[in-house]
């Protein structure tokens, strides 16, 4: 992941997204939180549950399933380069969140912020983020040394390797007693938020292949750090854990539909 976005943002250029992506993810995710307060009060959820399933809401896997699949939807066309620097900037957005909100939520707000933000920069890819830009600014170019093509080898081993991963995570989890809560968030994750999102894009008047990208990024399946974070914090481990499963399989389907819809709703 590290070598994937170094040489993404060394090569291009996020200027022309990061801003409007930040705007309709922070929008989304605020969104999607007042869906969960108000289901939980109306649920009588306890407080640790309502934070697992905030996470499983607001946190999807921008990364293992979502880069893969943008390639793929956007294969063989003259926006595949445009569309994977977006969803890369979609993937740094989430994964700042998931390792500052995402960890205070699964810790019930035990994690004081200086820990949030300990865990944020023992993160590679934010290092590989900073190195990026900052190589960036100076004439000398990376392409030209003997190491780029070794940067190269490992950005393409991505999309394989994290889906081998993602298997291998969820064939440890167990799918029995498929609960309300759980059947919940699904929905909220892969109907309500896309739906949410569609709405958001709209008022934001986005144009060209960025919204195509984000909408079809909104509705990803729950991202499985939410149950990783979950069995660490020790907060509905199980919970979190069904809610990845399910909304992995589900998305299966769903994201058909999204896909679809995506083409007739923001037209190229």
């Amino acid at each position: 992941m590290p070598a994937f976005t170094f040489v993404t943002i060394y090569t291009n250029d996020l200027s022309a997204y990061i801003g409007k992506a930040v705007l309709f993810l922070f929008i989304s995710m605020a969104v999607n939180s007042i869906f969960v307060f108000i289901t939980a009060g109306v649920r009588k959820i306890d407080n640790k549950k309502k934070y697992a399933l905030m996470n499983s809401v607001i946190l999807f896997n921008s990364g293992n399933i979502g880069i893969p699949l943008i390639t793929l939807v956007f294969s063989g066309t003259k926006w595949l380069d445009e569309a994977i620097v977006i969803q890369i900037t979609v993937m740094l957005v989430q994964s700042l969140v998931t390792n500052s909100l995402g960890f205070y939520n699964a810790g019930r707000g035990s994690l004081k912020w200086q820990e949030a933000v300990l865990s944020v920069v023992k993160m590679p890819t934010i290092w590989a983020i900073l190195a990026a830009i900052l190589l960036k600014h100076f004439s000398f170019r990376l392409e030209t040394t003997f190491i780029w093509p070794a940067f190269i080898y490992l950005r393409n081993a991505l999309i394989g390797f994290v889906l081998v991963t993602l298997g291998v995570q969820l064939s440890s989890t167990k799918l029995n007693n498929f609960d309300l809560d759980v059947l919940i968030s699904v929905i909220f994750r892969l109907i309500a938020a896309p739906a949410a999102s569609f709405i958001i894009l709209k008022t934001l008047h986005f144009e060209g292949v960025l919204p195509q990208v984000l909408f079809i990024s909104s509705a990803l399946p729950s991202a499985v750090n939410s149950a990783l974070m979950a069995i660490e914090m020790d907060n509905e481990p199980e919970f979190a854990a069904k809610s990845v499963a399910f909304s992995t399989i589900f998305c299966s389907v769903s994201l058909i539909i999204v896909i679809y819809l995506s083409k007739i709703l923001f037209p190229l």
